[in-house]
């Protein structure tokens, strides 16, 4: 869980088999990018609290609920991310 931070970078990671969300953010800015996010015990990516990050090339796939959770206020930027066999 990640939570107010306004220049964070995460890239380049395996986020896999953890029990509950595979990616937190609340009232967070800054870049998820180039990640591989699967098989997490509920969703792969959850923005919370007013998250504005830019999110790209991530492949998120085969999570307990759903590959990419958006709470309002929140609005992240996505663009060439590959979703596929979520549950939800």
């Amino acid at each position: 869980m990640i939570e107010g931070e306004d220049k964070l970078i995460i890239e380049d990671n395996d986020i896999e088999n953890n029990t509950t969300d595979g990616v937190v953010m609340i009232n967070s800015q800054g870049y998820l990018k180039k990640n591989k996010i699967r098989n997490n015990g509920r969703n792969g990516v959850l923005f919370m609290h007013e998250t504005n990050t830019i999110m790209e090339h991530n492949t998120i796939e085969e999570n307990q609920a759903v590959g990419i959770r958006v709470e309002e206020p929140s609005r992240p930027k996505m663009k060439n991310n590959t979703v596929s066999k979520n549950m939800i």
